[in-house]
This record gives C-alpha cells, structure tokens and sequence, in this order.
C-alpha cells in the first residue's frame, strides 16, 4: 500500500498462520480481522493499476491485483448483522426518539444503508431502528459481524 506520491505506507504481509496482517490499519479501517483473513476498507476506483483506499481519514494506494474481493458498500453491510453493545443509541424511524441498549444480547439484520446510518431489523421481533455505525472516519467495527 502506498502513499499518494507513491511512497510506501504499509506492507500487508502473512504471519506465521497464514494470516493477512499490518499494524498500520488496525482501529483505522471498516475491520480488521486478520485471523480471519478479513481486512475491509472503503475505496473507489484511481486508475487501471491501483484503487484509492481510506486509512485513517487519508487516501492511500492498493495495487488491484492485490484485492482479493470487491462489492459495494450497501451489499456488503446488508451481509452482515449488527450487534450492539450496552448504551448504544438505537433511533426511531424517523430518527427523533432514541433508545438507549439496555441488554447486548439482540441481534439486527442490516436492512437499508443511508450513508453513515443503517436500518435494523430485530431477528426475534419486527422492531426496526436507525444506527449511526459509521461518525466521518470512525467506523463501529466491533458492532458490525460477519456470518
């Protein structure tokens, strides 16, 4: 991964289980998951060669080859379920009420995405509330699970 004047930033390299791994993006990127071999950021398209990648609020340089998976932002969150922690605010539909988590053992489906908001659906009931799972390059990334 490279700068944007093409000066190295990070390597990602394998550790000894094989694992994708750099410091450099851990707390700076959608997630970051290396023993599963998941390392998510947000990108769009530079040139033929590289993709532009978000670490940490700055746009860095990922050679395309290198990218083992790409989808758009909606489809991938609408993979995931959301799953939150004690105090987080849950929002009415129309976002003016707010319930605070009392309990963390809910799970939501993601239903809709609306730039830093996600619609949930509750698995064990048909409540739906807005979460605000991304605040400018802050992005909730312990709340956000994989199937």
């Amino acid at each position: 991964m490279y700068n944007q004047d093409m000066t190295p930033f990070c390597k990602i390299e394998k550790n000894e289980e094989g694992d994708p791994v750099c410091e450099k993006l851990k707390g700076k990127i959608v997630s970051y998951y290396p023993s599963w071999s998941i390392i998510t950021l947000f990108s769009r398209d530079s040139n033929k060669e590289y993709m532009e990648v978000e670490v940490g609020g700055t746009w860095k340089l990922l050679n395309k080859k290198s990218i083992h998976r790409s989808c758009d932002l909606r489809n991938f969150l609408q993979s995931l379920w959301y799953t939150p922690q004690l105090g987080d605010s849950l929002y009415s539909l129309d976002r003016k009420s707010i319930k605070k988590v009392k309990k963390s053992d809910m799970t939501f489906n993601i239903i809709d995405v609306q730039g830093d908001w996600i619609k949930l659906k509750a698995l064990n009931n048909p409540s739906c509330y807005w979460f605000r799972w991304k605040n400018n390059c802050r992005v909730y990334q312990d709340r956000l699970m994989y199937e």
